[in-house]
């Protein structure tokens, strides 16, 4: 998987960058995060291999494996976990069975927490800088619309 982002600060005396992304397109029908689709980034730290400067664009990749290991232990899990308690519980009390379900939700919660810090500790499969694009120039920026057929109808 490989995602484009400016350099928006680096830290560590050059070592480390943050790096802003766009909101991609498969979140703007969510509205999960209660943001306008403009508002929405994500931002991430990452080693800064390629000596790159702030306003820099970069692409930063990551094995897709990796992804789907990641959203398999996020989502699939605690489900997993919350779906077995329902169904060896089914014969409790609501009130006790429910008091489970809240506790096998923390339980994947606490084990997606547990192999994330083993993953960082490691360092493998992290997102890394594969190559500087292009600098931004903040003149391009105000220069060209995001969505030049709009600029069109409202010259017309």
């Amino acid at each position: 998987m490989l995602e484009i982002g400016v350099v928006e600060k680096i830290t560590d005396n050059g070592k480390t960058a943050k790096i802003v992304f766009p909101r991609r397109t498969e979140c703007d029908k969510c509205g999960m995060c209660m943001k306008h689709k403009d508002e929405m980034k994500v931002s991430i730290s990452v080693k800064n291999t390629l000596n790159a400067s702030v306003g820099d664009r970069v692409s930063v990749g990551m094995k897709d494996g990796f992804v789907l290991r990641a959203a398999f232990i996020v989502y699939v899990i605690p489900v997993i976990l919350i779906g077995l308690t329902v169904g060896l519980g089914r014969n409790l009390n609501e009130l006790l069975l429910f008091g489970l379900v809240i506790a096998a939700l923390i339980v994947g919660v606490v084990i997606a927490i547990v192999c994330d810090r083993a993953i960082r500790k490691k360092g493998v499969a992290l997102p890394q800088m594969v190559e500087i694009v292009a600098p931004v120039s903040k003149y391009a920026e105000e220069e060209s619309p995001e969505n030049p057929s709009e600029d069109k109808e409202q010259n017309e």
